[in-house]
């Protein structure tokens, strides 16, 4: 979320906007900074609503862009204290919420989980979030259905993540690439992905001519023996990650069904440098956020397809919500709430 809100404000200071931005972050208490590339930063102490309330009055601003993912200001997933917080400030005075929902709640059937005891809260703890918000965001058409289920008459704005490490602004064709296989992403990510799809990712390999894994992310043990080398990276910086994706052939995708895809870091960064996506779970019945298996990306199965005319359609997907696109969205949702912003700082202040 730190990444998205900051490569946002950057788009924005790049454009020229006329906007003060300054950042909360108040999901990591161990946060220490107090300024970072010329924004402030201010870290909430303490997970309670009287403590956010009285960071936001202190901050003296009307306009809030909250990144919502209940489990980043949760550790069970429910911050009662955050919905409570900012009811707290928007009842004091004129004040403005807009919503990005990277997440909404949990929805899991298995009993022996805490997400299944927990979902209820959740559930309510969004909508109520929801309720507080003059508009909001979010990346999956399915996201944005179950908001307007809360409040069909809320404002919601679909737009699919962009990629946080980066848009090259020059794509090489995939018969110019490294006959290479990306796995990225989080820990226990990559290692779901090589336990469970072992045989593929080798079948993979041996129906594209593959003649290596190249492995993106933190470190873990017990790397799998695969027909092709694993060359391991670890974690690296994002210009690095970039570099990488652009030279290599395709991106696999694993961690969950191709339905998600519009809310993954991972596929966007894939998308955005023109690479062959190959989906390891494929739901072939749902369409969602205008991505289809054969069209922006495959099916760990490989049909028959022209795997650079899926590159292509993978990348002018992904062009119509680009960071720059997506900035110009934001500034005109912003733009009602910052004029009503100005007023009300210059009335407090006489």
């Amino acid at each position: 979320l730190g990444d998205y809100a900051y490569l946002l404000a950057n788009q924005f200071r790049k454009k020229g906007e006329r906007i003060h931005i300054d950042f909360v972050v108040a999901g990591n208490l161990s946060y220490t900074n107090i300024e970072y590339d010329g924004y402030k930063i201010y870290t909430l102490t303490k997970q309670t609503a009287y403590a956010l309330f009285k960071l936001l009055e202190k901050l003296d601003s009307s306009i809030i862009h909250l990144h919502y993912v209940s489990y980043g200001y949760a550790k069970r997933g429910a911050p009662l204290w955050l919905y409570r917080g900012l009811r707290k400030w928007k009842v004091t005075r004129e004040n403005f919420l807009i919503t990005t929902f990277h997440e909404l709640y949990a929805s899991s059937q298995r009993p022996w989980t805490s997400s299944f005891w927990n979902q209820g809260l959740q559930k309510r703890i969004c909508q109520k979030i929801l309720s507080l918000s003059e508009q909001s965001i979010t990346s999956r058409e399915h996201y944005g259905k179950m908001l307007r289920k809360f409040s069909p008459s809320k404002r919601i704005t679909i737009l699919p993540v962009f990629s946080n490490i980066g848009e090259p602004n020059i794509i090489i064709p995939l018969q110019e690439r490294k006959k290479q296989l990306v796995i990225f992403g989080s820990a226990p990510n990559r290692n779901y992905i090589y336990k469970k799809y072992i045989g593929k990712i080798n079948a993979i390999c041996e129906k594209l001519n593959l003649d290596s894994v190249i492995d993106i992310g933190p470190a873990f043990n017990h790397f799998p023996k695969l027909n092709v080398p694993i060359k391991e990276m670890g974690t690296i910086d994002s210009s690095e990650i970039s570099n990488l994706l652009l030279e290599s052939y395709a991106g696999l995708m694993g961690a969950y069904g191709s339905n998600c895809f519009a809310k993954s870091g991972v596929f966007a960064a894939y998308t955005s440098h023109a690479m062959l996506v190959i989906a390891l779970e494929t739901d072939f019945k749902k369409s969602e956020n205008s991505l289809s298996v054969n069209q922006q990306f495959i099916s760990a199965e490989l049909f028959s397809v022209n795997y650079e005319e899926v590159s292509k359609l993978g990348y002018h997907w992904y062009q119509q919500h680009s960071l720059v696109k997506q900035s110009e969205i934001y500034i005109k949702i912003f733009e009602p709430y910052l004029t009503n912003n100005i007023k009300n700082i210059a009335n407090r202040h006489g």
